[in-house]
């Protein structure tokens, strides 16, 4: 086995600490993804209403390319016979704020338009919701 010059050694250390610390990093990184693109996940329609006259579909690609979490949602919304709702939005942001944020975005608009209020009042309510929650990433 070959011995390493005291300079080496120490050059190595130095190295091999840079390397664990950024392994640790995208260890981190990885972990904070996933979690984020779970909760995205989780936050979006697993499928669309049946809506009697209406056929639908839905494919979802995130605006930002290579992006997996972001803020962008949709959803269609049943109101009654032959009668529904299409909500598309977009959140500034690709991580766990922005997806849980767009999660209540999501349930606020839900909630008003299944509620009955028309298209103008669910957008002003939800507008009051987001405008009390304070959040920058609107």
């Amino acid at each position: 086995p070959r011995r390493f010059a005291p300079e080496e050694r120490a050059t190595l250390t130095a190295l091999a600490g840079l390397i664990a610390r950024a392994l640790a990093r995208a260890r981190r990184y990885d972990t904070a993804s996933g979690l984020a693109r779970d909760l995205q996940d989780a936050l979006l329609p697993r499928r669309l209403p049946r809506i009697p006259g209406l056929e639908t579909a839905v494919r979802y690609l995130p605006a930002a390319e290579g992006m997996t979490v972001c803020g962008d949602f949709y959803d269609l919304i049943a109101l009654g016979h032959h009668r529904a709702a299409a909500v598309i939005g977009d959140i500034q942001g690709h991580n766990g704020p922005a997806a849980a944020l767009m999660g209540q975005i999501r349930t606020a608009v839900r909630a008003h338009a299944a509620g009955g209020a028309d298209p103008r009042r669910v957008l002003g309510l939800t507008n009051r919701l987001l405008t009390a929650l304070d959040t920058e990433l609107l």
